[in-house]
This record gives C-alpha cells, sequence and structure tokens, in this order.
C-alpha cells in the first residue's frame, strides 16, 4: 500500500516540482480515509488542518450564501488537490467540498505543505495557480447565474461535463461520464431543481440529450452548442 501510495503521489501534477525526499514526505505523513457521498469533507474558514489528494471518487467544491443557498463550483477527480488556498489563508467565505460518490482520499498535514510552500518558489507559484483558478471559476460560475437563462447554463454545463468528464457510446455520442442528480446539475448552475427539471424535459423532448443508465447522453451537439451561444451573440 505505502509503495503504491508513492506511486500515486509522486504522479500527482500540483507535485511534480517537489523532490523526491518531499514526495516521500507527503506519502509517509498522510493517511488514506473514505468518504461516502453527501458527507462533506472539509468546509471553509474554519482553519483546515489538512489538505486531500483525491485517489478514487468524485468530489465537488460548494459555495453557500449567507440565506443558505449553494453553488457548486467545480467537480474534482482522482489526481485534484482540495485545500490549496489553506496555505495561503485566502479561502472564499463559505466554501466546502463534498462527496458526489464513494471516495478515497489521501489526508495530508497542511503544515507540511506550507514548509514546501515557503521553501519552494515554483511549488508555491502552483498552488497559488490553482487558487487564482478556483476563484476564476466562482466568478465565472456568478456570472452564468446573472446573465444566462437556466436552458444556456445547463446547455453550457453540459457540454463542459462532456469534455471534463468524457464517455462515448457504441454509436459514437459523447456522454457526461459521471452520474449527475437534478439537484446536484442544478447547484451547478445556481437554479432549482423543479427549473432543472423542466429544462432537461424540453430538452429531451426536442432530441438535444438523453438518458441512458443515469448519464447524459449529448445526441445534437450543435443544437447545444447554439443555445450555449445565445447570449454571445445576442
Amino acid at each position: 500500500m505505502e509503495s503504491h501510495r508513492l506511486w500515486y503521489i509522486r504522479n500527482v501534477e500540483l507535485f511534480h516540482s517537489l523532490k523526491d525526499e518531499d514526495i516521500e514526505a507527503i506519502s509517509s505523513q498522510s493517511t488514506c480515509v473514505d468518504f461516502v457521498r453527501g458527507q462533506e469533507i472539509c468546509a471553509s474558514g474554519n482553519g483546515n488542518r489538512y489538505a486531500y489528494i483525491i485517489r478514487t471518487g468524485n468530489v465537488r467544491l460548494i459555495m453557500h450564501s449567507p440565506s443558505g443557498k449553494q453553488l457548486t463550483v467545480a467537480i474534482l477527480k482522482p489526481g485534484d488537490v482540495i485545500g490549496g488556498s489553506d496555505l495561503f489563508g485566502t479561502e472564499t467565505h463559505g466554501e466546502s467540498a463534498e462527496a458526489i460518490s464513494p471516495c478515497t482520499l489521501f489526508k495530508v498535514p497542511v503544515d507540511l505543505l506550507y514548509g514546501f510552500a515557503k521553501d519552494r518558489p515554483e511549488f508555491s507559484l502552483r498552488i497559488n495557480k490553482e487558487v487564482n483558478k478556483s476563484r476564476m471559476l466562482v466568478m465565472n460560475r456568478m456570472q452564468d447565474v446573472l446573465f444566462l437563462t437556466v436552458m444556456e447554463r445547463l446547455a453550457r454545463l453540459i457540454l463542459r461535463l462532456a469534455d471534463e468528464f468524457p464517455g462515448t457510446t457504441t454509436s459514437g455520442k459523447r456522454f457526461v461520464n459521471i452520474r449527475l442528480t437534478h439537484q446536484e446539475f442544478a447547484d451547478l448552475i445556481g437554479a432549482n431543481r423543479e427549473a432543472v427539471s423542466a429544462t432537461l424535459i424540453k430538452m429531451r423532448r426536442s432530441r438535444c440529450v438523453s438518458s441512458v443508465q443515469g448519464y447524459l447522453v449529448l445526441i445534437d451537439e450543435e443544437a447545444l452548442k447554439g443555445t450555449a451561444s445565445q447570449q454571445a451573440a445576442a
């Protein structure tokens, strides 16, 4: 198990600039933890003592509003790291991480990574880029919520998820290779579940998408792209 963990951590993109002894330190000081679907992994603003490396499963990052509403700003995959912004003390208020499938993660002390960030400029730069990317995701999601219709937001989301979680049917159609509930789609575009369900029904009736065993299949990508770009063309 230890050798497998070392191999896996060494291949995490964020850690490519670290030395072999750094990777070995991360491996030896990390522990393997399991989460079930819907379980909170960490909450922002709580002074998290650990960062997490996703080994298997998927995790969503959620931004919470003061009124209790939530917006999913990203879905993370194996190899992604949760908690990089803790190293700079700049986490977005109200952001948390939650498992959206059974997950196995490596839990790493933040203090260990913080030491590397102080002493390794290239590693610090990589983390800073990840933090800035997370901020941009939040900004882009907020702009979509403010300016796009539910139909336009959902079309954009489906196309993006098909790129991030690619799958291809036997007939050559692309599909989103991750199962999401209507509520999870709603959280990803800042809408309510009823609006998302109604919009998906419209998309199915117009033969833009279909659902097969819980996976969303892109039947007419050109129509989806047309819907997703309507705001830009307006």
